[in-house]
């Protein structure tokens, strides 16, 4: 009994020290567990998995090789750029400097990963040089400066293979320039983009979707406008490969030329100083400035003409400003011509009498003027004076032949104070030969006291009639040739502006049928 209840007593402590030490081995076991997985946690958020990414990538990855699986597929690649700035338009060498933004996609099978097994990561940045470029070349490009080198850029890679290549750049490209309409002119400019090394079989090119991108950043600073920038698709077939075919894209740029600042530089003062000569002929010839005018007002027409021809490129077709300034100095040149000639008339004195052909169409042109702006009221009292004068002839004539002479002096010199001391009057109102004596004695004073006497061949010749009679010839030239030339300038100025808007309805860039046209 007694050692029943011994091995009793001790089979219960052995069972409660192996309960215990079931259970130290189960915290321990638990408390390892538990290190173990803040330990993986831990290593997990310390590991960068783009490092096996690259290396996964790269492996056996070849810059030299066409991003695609199969042999016959073909890269397809999204170019577009971003007009930052039109830097600088020189007409002169018809070339244009831009600063803009490029922009290339497209897909490299070769450059694939799982996102699940890299952590999530869903797109990566590397240098340019460590994938495939297409090596798109702009075709009429100029020169070689370049603000970033594209070997300097990096690239995006996602993880379905889309590479976007963006970066910034300054291009110059020839452009032929069209000054017909200067300064109102338009400009199209083309940049041609397409694959340098590669066809059309293993690469082709496309013009990105969104077509307004390339104005989105555009500062416009200078005297050019940039209106838009189409583009189009072309396909070449060059007679060194037949039957290659050759991709490009060919960009329009449309450029408008800001021509306030020529118009108040060049136009507006072009046309004041022709009208300043024109205005010359109501100058009096006595004043002595009418030829320093007119050499003033060439010689200044003239800097204005190299100032024009400074700014426009040598370029076969003649601008139509450039034709109306010429077309101004012909005016000027021939004004000037015009004063001289009528200078030379006002002062020809007594040299010799007025051909009776020039005194004829003075006549006809006083009588015209008359007509044209007297009154009726001054035309019936001029009719009038007419006839009191024709009794006055007959009376002094039909008394003495002699003062015939004197009768046609006094005629032309209606306005003198002899004429408008009364004798007139006195002759009208008597009608008999007493007026005729008084008239007589009068003029024989005026010659000297010969009153009886004719006036020789030399008295004749210093005759004022003949100055006053080339005098009024002067004044009738000074207002024909202002009339004249005024008519010339205002229809070339008429012909000069209707050109200029009949240029704006023309279409300017057009598409051509073949890309290599613009170049």
């Amino acid at each position: 009994m007694y050692v029943f209840g011994e091995w009793s007593r001790r089979s219960k402590l052995l069972c409660l020290t192996l309960l215990h030490f079931q259970i130290l081995v189960t915290d321990l076991v638990d408390c390892s567990l538990a290190n173990s997985t803040s330990d993986i946690t831990a290593a997990n958020d310390t590991v960068d998995y783009r490092f096996f990414l690259h290396s996964h990538l790269f492996q056996e990855y070849k810059t030299q090789v066409l991003p695609v699986l199969r042999r016959k597929s073909v890269v397809n690649v999204s170019f577009g750029f971003s007009l930052n700035q039109v830097i600088d338009v020189a007409e002169k060498s018809q070339m244009v400097t831009y600063s803009i933004w490029l922009r290339q996609r497209w897909f490299d099978e070769r450059l694939t990963w799982n996102i699940e097994e890299f952590d999530g990561i869903e797109e990566i940045v590397l240098p340019a040089d460590d994938v495939w470029r297409p090596e798109m070349e702009i075709y009429n490009g100029v020169g070689d400066e370049r603000a970033t080198d594209p070997a300097s850029t990096h690239v995006r890679l996602r993880y379905d293979g889309l590479i976007k290549w963006h970066y910034p750049t300054i291009i110059t490209t020839n452009c032929k320039m069209d000054v017909k309409n200067f300064p109102f002119d338009r400009q199209c400019c083309p940049i041609k983009v397409g694959p340098w090394m590669w066809d059309g079989r293993d690469v082709d090119i496309q013009a990105e979707l969104d077509s307004g991108a390339a104005l989105r950043n555009l500062e416009t600073k200078d005297v050019w406008d940039v209106e838009s920038v189409p583009v189009k698709y072309y396909v070449h077939y060059y007679e060194c490969c037949p039957g290659v075919p050759y991709p490009s894209l060919l960009f329009m740029v449309h450029l408008h030329r800001r021509s306030e600042p020529y118009v108040l530089c060049f136009v507006i003062p072009s046309v004041c100083i022709c009208v300043m000569a024109i205005a010359g002929f109501f100058l009096p010839p006595v004043a002595g400035e009418r030829i320093g005018l007119s050499i003033t007002t060439l010689l200044t027409m003239f800097v204005f003409y190299q100032l024009v021809n400074e700014e426009i490129p040598p370029t076969a077709d003649l601008p139509n400003f450039a034709l109306y300034i010429s077309l101004n100095i012909m005016v000027m040149v021939l004004s000037s011509i015009a004063t001289i000639i009528t200078l030379n008339v006002h002062h020809m004195g007594s040299r010799r009498t007025v051909p009776g052909w020039l005194n004829k169409m003075k006549k006809m042109y006083v009588s015209y003027v008359n007509n044209c702006c007297k009154t009726k009221d001054q035309r019936n009292m001029k009719e009038e004076n007419r006839d009191e004068m024709s009794t006055i002839r007959g009376a002094m004539t039909d008394s003495d032949p002699e003062v015939h002479f004197c009768t046609e002096l006094l005629d032309s010199h209606r306005s003198t104070d002899y004429c408008a001391s009364g004798t007139y009057s006195g002759a009208a109102s008597t009608g008999n030969n007493n007026s005729g004596r008084e008239l007589k004695t009068m003029t024989g004073t005026r010659l000297g006291g010969s009153r009886r006497e004719m006036p020789s061949r030399e008295i004749y010749e210093e005759d004022p009639k003949v100055v006053r009679q080339w005098h009024e010839i002067s004044l009738v030239l000074d207002r024909f040739f202002f009339i004249l030339f005024l008519v010339w300038f205002a229809l070339i100025t008429i012909i000069y502006i209707c050109l200029v808007l009949v240029h704006d309805f023309v279409p300017h860039c057009v598409f051509p049928g073949n890309d290599t046209d613009f170049l």
